[in-house]
């Protein structure tokens, strides 16, 4: 719960997700309190890049702790989703593009930097959210895709600071 001379501030200190907040609100009664809110570029680069290594690390970890078991990586694999796609959404924008849609703008750098692999890892990470399962044999190889992609986000990413 932020008080209205709060949010500035936490615009900065938490730049991706405020502008996943700016890109997707809807105002359901009153004045709109993120009219003209934009983080700092520096800002939104700074936190899309930690997002992105926070992400690939966390990914390692699950590979590494339940890597054995692919039904025990579907969750991590389903949480994955959030912060790639806004995370691709933010870059779009930072790189002067308007995306559709996190999900379009993720699968649009997704297309940039890699291949059918990556595309695949897509599709499935889109099965895993909707309906908590992968056909057995894919979610090892699907966080491997994923990490790869981070990756490849973080990168591009980088070059923009």
């Amino acid at each position: 719960f932020l008080l209205a001379e709060e949010v500035a501030g936490a615009a900065e200190a938490f730049a991706q997700k405020f502008d996943d907040v700016r890109r997707r609100h809807r105002v359901l009664w009153g004045r709109d309190p993120f009219a003209g809110l934009r983080p700092s570029r520096a800002a939104l680069v700074a936190r899309v890049n930690q997002v992105l290594l926070n992400l690939t690390l966390r990914l390692r970890a699950a590979y590494v702790e339940r890597g054995l078991h692919d039904e025990q990586l579907v969750a991590a694999i389903a949480d994955a989703a959030a912060p790639l796609r806004t995370a691709a959404a933010s870059l779009l924008e930072l790189e002067g593009r308007v995306p559709a849609s996190p999900k379009s703008a993720l699968r649009e750098v997704a297309t940039a930097v890699g291949g059918p692999a990556i595309e695949a890892a897509l599709r499935r990470m889109s099965e895993a959210r909707e309906t908590g399962a992968l056909p057995p044999g894919v979610a090892g190889e699907t966080v491997v895709e994923l990490v790869e992609l981070a990756r490849a986000l973080r990168a591009r990413t980088r070059g923009l600071g």
